[in-house]
């Protein structure tokens, strides 16, 4: 349902615009979510663009990912059109990125953003990249328990470990290193 004036606009569909317009919404505002780019579908509305009007779906049998696994691949000439380093018009130019050193970001543009192809990684922001800086109004132990919430919600955990890691962790153990097991490092090591 359209509305004459919402209580918040959030600004993009990607991983973080739908979280935050469901906690305000949670807390009783309405909410409207703007997005430029695409929405690539579910199951049960496949194709919204050649097909309008159909109706959306957020139940968990639409949502069951196979069209997801047919429109992103990873091999990357088939994803040149869905993982732009950009805005989804193509006419557009590349946002701007600075880098220390070599590297490259794909993003998608559309409603998922690039939760669409991000391979299940939730990491935390360092420390130092909320304390150190003068301009933020909160500290990083404000933001430990929205983590710990988002963390709880999509299952994370570390991720598996290969046989070199395990040999290194032994080495380290050895060295007299203690492995870290809780998410809320602060200090490095």
């Amino acid at each position: 349902m359209v509305a004459d004036s919402y209580d918040v606009v959030v600004v993009g569909a990607g991983g973080d615009g739908p979280v935050a317009a469901w906690k305000l919404a949670e807390a009783g505002l309405s909410v409207l979510i703007l997005e430029a780019g695409p929405f690539h579908g579910n199951e049960k509305w496949p194709n919204p663009h050649e097909e309008p009007g159909g109706e959306a779906s957020s139940s968990v049998e639409d949502l069951s990912g196979e069209l997801l696994d047919e429109q992103f691949t990873t091999r990357e000439f088939e994803m040149i059109n869905n993982l732009v380093f950009g805005p989804a018009d193509h006419e557009r130019g590349f946002w701007f990125r600075k880098f220390p050193g070599d590297g490259a970001i794909l993003q998608c543009a559309g409603v998922g953003g690039t939760t669409l192809h991000y391979t299940g990684c939730h990491p935390r922001a360092y420390p130092a990249s909320i304390d150190e800086q003068g301009h933020w109004p909160i500290d990083y132990a404000d933001l430990v328990p929205y983590y710990q919430e988002v963390e709880a919600m999509c299952e994370v955990a570390p991720a598996p470990v290969t046989a070199k890691e395990q040999l290194f962790f032994r080495g380290a153990e050895a060295a007299g290193w203690e492995l870290i097991e809780d998410l809320n490092v602060t200090e490095p090591g």
